[in-house]
């Protein structure tokens, strides 16, 4: 045997451990354990397994300056464009802002970890600059939405080019920007406006579960998004509604039939839990343009001097009640199940917001904060013990029977 390292068969490089959530390391390692104890592996297999593994928590300190400090230079080279530097020239202007560009595209590739994924925030968001100092160097108004949508695109494109997750938060942030400051323009009205965010809510969420499971990290920014617009669709479809409800758009119509297009579409595609997700959005989503398009005529009854919520009233405002906290039920169990904490952290925020707003804007005139909060808590307990059996039932559905500590 030769001494030369080049001649004869070259040693297999291993493979890189697989980063896993803390939830996740901990259910292997109880597992790998109650394998071994049960004398179906061995020691060295069980070291093996949990090898090819390794424990990533997902809000470090690192990771949280890196991105608050990327963040806060998007921001400040966004703003550096739109002050209109008058010292030079726009065609020079826009040449600085492209190097600035390309330098932390290319330089981020040439980096690892999370100082990798906070260059490629930085490339995402120095796109937006490109884009505006072009439009300002063009002579563009500034303050359009189509300005927003190209900045989003740029960073979506960018963001799956180099499987980028940091990347894709600028994009779909900025493309969830320009489709609330469209919608807002042209919805002609607060029922279009409200119809807008609840099904853009279905396409987002159809987009995540289109998504492979190699991709699993990018459609949890889909869904994460999904869950916000349909918080935000039917807050506003619960408020005492406005005088001019304006005209029902026909673009609407087409972006409906499309949002439902990509239901089906992720119907055929998804699991048993992705089925359940987007039934459950679509249903909601219906529910909350029903609620939307009706508003009685007679929503305050006045009898012996006291003003008071009619009937029809009350039945729609209930009804508002229940649908939003079914919305967030279900959006915290799915959050659960999928291991996702920010979707539970958005369920909770939007039921303190929506509880809170209701005991001012509806329920002032009738009962005390104080009561509507206790009525919405006893709700909420009901609902977990509600979303505990479920959840249950799924996990004894996937995977036979659980035991009493899940």
């Amino acid at each position: 045997m030769s001494d030369d390292p080049g001649s004869g068969p070259r040693p297999r490089t291993p493979n890189p451990a697989t980063p896993i959530s803390p939830a996740q390391w901990g259910f292997l390692r109880e597992e790998v354990h109650r394998w071994e104890r049960d004398g179906l592996i061995d020691g060295p297999t069980a070291t093996a397994i949990r090898g090819r593994y390794v424990e990533q928590h997902r809000f470090g300190f690192a990771q949280l300056a890196l991105g608050l400090g990327g963040s806060l230079v998007v921001v400040g080279l966004i703003w550096l464009v739109a002050s209109n530097l008058d010292l030079v020239s726009p065609l020079v202007r826009f040449a600085i802002v492209v190097l600035i560009w390309l330098a932390l595209m290319f330089g981020s590739e040439r980096l690892d970890g999370a100082v990798a994924g906070a260059g490629r925030l930085l490339t995402a968001g120095a796109f937006g600059a490109v884009v505006f100092q072009a439009a300002q160097s063009l002579q563009v108004p500034a303050y359009e939405p189509k300005l927003v949508l190209a900045w989003a695109v740029g960073a979506l494109v960018y963001a799956y080019a180099v499987r980028s997750h940091a990347a894709l938060v600028v994009g779909l942030g900025a493309l969830t920007v320009w489709f609330v400051w469209q919608s807002a323009e042209t919805a002609n009205g607060i029922i279009g406006f409200i119809a807008a965010l609840l099904f853009a809510a279905v396409l987002a969420l159809a987009g995540a579960l289109l998504h492979p499971s190699s991709w699993a990290s990018f459609a949890g920014v889909w869904r994460f998004v999904a869950a916000a617009l349909l918080f935000a669709g039917l807050f506003a479809s619960s408020l005492p509604n406005y005088d001019d409800r304006g005209e029902w758009p026909v673009v609407l119509t087409i972006g409906i039939v499309v949002a439902l297009v990509a239901a089906a579409a992720a119907v055929v595609r998804a699991d048993r839990l992705g089925r359940l997700e987007i039934a459950g959005a679509s249903v909601l989503a219906v529910a909350g343009l029903g609620l939307a398009l009706w508003w009685p005529g007679d929503s305050m009854d006045t009898a012996n001097g006291v003003q008071a919520l009619s009937a029809a009233m009350w039945v729609r405002t209930g009804l508002s009640l229940v649908v939003y906290l079914a919305a967030v039920v279900g959006v915290a169990l799915i959050g659960e199940r999928r291991d996702a904490p920010s979707l539970t952290a958005l369920a909770m925020a939007a039921v303190v917001i929506f509880t809170t707003v209701q005991a001012w804007a509806v329920f002032a005139p009738i009962i005390s904060g104080a009561t509507l909060f206790l009525v919405v808590g006893l709700i909420m307990l009901a609902s977990g013990v509600l979303a505990e059996r479920t959840r249950r039932q799924l996990a004894k559905d996937d995977h036979g029977p659980i035991g009493a500590t899940a």
